[in-house]
């Protein structure tokens, strides 16, 4: 539907307090009391920064289990994105893997389902026509050159990945019915 959710995005956010109190840690004396009260603050910080990104991926799953039975999402392998040290950090700050696993668990226990649906080629084809047209990351919005769609990249994606979620699950049920 083009609806977008600004994440809080807490590490970056707080990461120039957090690089401060790391320092002010690291500085003190091993055994000493200010050690202990710079470990603390450190600490602190971190279970601020967990509880923000925590809070905003349950209240998302809610608002989105409310809003839909089934929700299609890439079967993305996070671990291995996580190896690009350009991507790294910004998937981790989003938590994208502990997203996945509460909508899983929130979906299941309202009786909704999530449909895995693979990644290939989601955000290089049109929605519209259906045909190839390349992009680089960088490129925030789609254009095709031969129909013309001028769409945001991740509306386009976000639409190919319906339609490829209906069309397999409308495989996977005509395979049971079949058998």
């Amino acid at each position: 539907e083009g609806e977008f959710f600004d994440h809080p995005r807490p590490m970056k956010r707080l990461a120039e307090k957090r690089r401060i109190l790391a320092r002010r840690f690291s500085k003190t004396r091993k055994g000493g009391n200010n050690r202990e009260i710079a470990r603390i603050k450190l600490a602190r910080l971190d279970e601020k920064i967990v509880n923000i990104r925590t809070d905003f991926g349950w209240k998302l799953c809610n608002l989105l289990i409310k809003k839909y039975d089934t929700i299609y999402v890439e079967d993305l392998t996070i671990k291995k994105m996580q190896r690009n040290h350009y991507l790294a950090r910004a998937i981790a700050d989003v938590s994208w893997n502990g997203f996945l696993q509460k909508l899983s668990y929130k979906a299941e226990s309202a009786g909704g389902k999530i449909v895995k649906v693979n990644p290939e080629y989601t955000s290089q084809k049109c929605s519209k026509c259906g045909k190839m047209a390349e992009k680089t990351f960088a490129t925030r919005i789609y254009r095709c050159p031969y129909c013309g769609l001028e769409i945001n990249r991740d509306v386009n994606a976000a639409r190919n990945i319906l339609t490829k979620g209906k069309i397999g699950q409308e495989l996977s049920e005509s395979m049971l019915v079949g058998d």
